[in-house]
């Protein structure tokens, strides 16, 4: 009977190449540089999985862009009401909704620009195409 050692550095580097390549480094990378405006930086890689998860990101970006549009002028609404149903007596509290409303639907709307402007080509990905021959041979150099 053989006995294998664990090796917990195959694993490690295993768990990485799985995030890095198949699952989400792009989504978040995106995410991230879209929620924030920019003020993350947006990496390229040049891995097909990679800008894959970032183009989706970017379509996820111009759906939560609305949410925050369609919630924030939701709250702009119902301060407005709460201003004039109460005769102008809760005017701290429906100013500050109101306020609260226009920042989400704003910061809302400049998601939906950020992500439209990744998405048009005038902030295009700069990750090229991996084909099937640099992946394989990326694959034997990491063997």
């Amino acid at each position: 009977m053989e006995i294998k050692v664990f090796d917990a550095r195959s694993v490690s580097y295993a768990a990485e190449r799985v995030f890095n390549d198949v699952f989400s480094a792009g989504t978040v990378n995106a995410l991230g540089n879209n929620l924030t405006l920019g003020a993350l930086t947006r990496h390229h890689r040049p891995r097909n999985a990679f800008v894959r998860d970032q183009q989706f990101s970017d379509g996820f970006s111009i759906g939560l862009g609305t949410m925050e549009f369609i919630i924030g002028e939701g709250m702009r609404g119902g301060g407005e009401v709460m201003l004039v149903t109460s005769c102008g007596t809760l005017v701290p509290i429906a100013t500050a909704i109101d306020t609260a409303g226009t920042a989400i639907r704003t910061h809302g709307t400049l998601v939906i620009g950020k992500a439209l402007l990744e998405c048009s080509g005038k902030n295009k990905y700069e990750g090229k195409k991996q084909t099937a021959k640099s992946a394989v041979e990326e694959y034997k150099v990491l063997q």
